[in-house]
């Protein structure tokens, strides 16, 4: 067919091993996921911290979403980008396409301007469409996975996976360091590393219920598995849920 696969080696150096370095999502890891020249952006514009795209795998049409981890934002939800998800995620369930996420999602903006703009409503309201949808999902944790914005984008899927460079909670535990070091390098080192250990993701991801830690470049592989399982299941043409549209 004329749907080509693409090189999935530059996924493995894709996510930079300083948690704290940006790394573009549409130019390191979209590209190498799904069919050569596929991946076609949808609400650009706006939103812009959540990317929403239509794309193919194998030629099989599926919706992605994912995170602009590289913009001003770090890849932090607020009200337009929880919106845009949930209209994105309403056009895929009108059209029985699957959902492909691909996250590294710091969590929900915080901060009165974030407040001032309903951006926990708008999480709420999005929670409600995820968990309504019957279209089937597929999270894929790439890096960060937190608090409320990461439990909305993994929950609902019974299947969910992650790179070996991912990590999730509730908060990221290393956000506390600098408060209990006190201004010891020594210690707050200490705690980086005791941090690090205790948040491997091949030691965590049970508790999480993340099923499978991969290999990056085998990443189009998995997908393409579970739209072969996912298809058989749920047969062409089943109704959309009318409640969240």
């Amino acid at each position: 067919g004329p749907w080509a696969a693409p090189d999935a080696a530059p996924l493995l150096a894709a996510v930079p091993k300083d948690g704290r370095q940006r790394f573009d999502m549409r130019r390191a890891v979209l590209p190498h996921v799904f069919d050569s020249g596929s991946v076609f952006e949808v609400g650009a514009l706006w939103g812009t911290a959540a990317i929403t795209a239509l794309a193919r795998v194998n030629g099989r049409a599926v919706g992605v979403y994912s995170c602009d981890s590289a913009g001003a934002a770090g890849g932090t939800w607020a009200a337009q980008e929880c919106r845009k998800l949930s209209r994105f995620a309403k056009l895929c369930e009108a059209f029985r396409l699957p959902l492909v996420g691909l996250l590294d999602l710091p969590g929900l903006a915080l901060g009165v301007d974030a407040e001032a703009a309903g951006t926990i409503r708008a999480g709420a309201e999005l929670t409600q469409v995820m968990y309504a949808l019957t279209t089937p999902v597929l999270p894929i944790v790439v890096r960060r996975c937190f608090g409320v914005g990461g439990a909305v984008a993994v929950d609902p899927p019974p299947l969910r996976l992650a790179w070996p460079s991912a990590s999730w909670g509730s908060l990221p535990a290393s956000g506390g360091i600098e408060a209990l070091a006190k201004g010891d390098a020594a210690r707050a080192a200490d705690l980086r590393n005791r941090i690090s250990q205790l948040g491997d993701p091949l030691r965590t991801a049970q508790r999480f219920s993340i099923d499978e830690v991969i290999n990056p470049c085998d990443t189009r592989q998995w997908i393409v598995t579970w739209l072969h399982a996912v298809t058989r299941a749920v047969p062409e043409g089943k109704p959309p849920f009318q409640a969240s549209l």
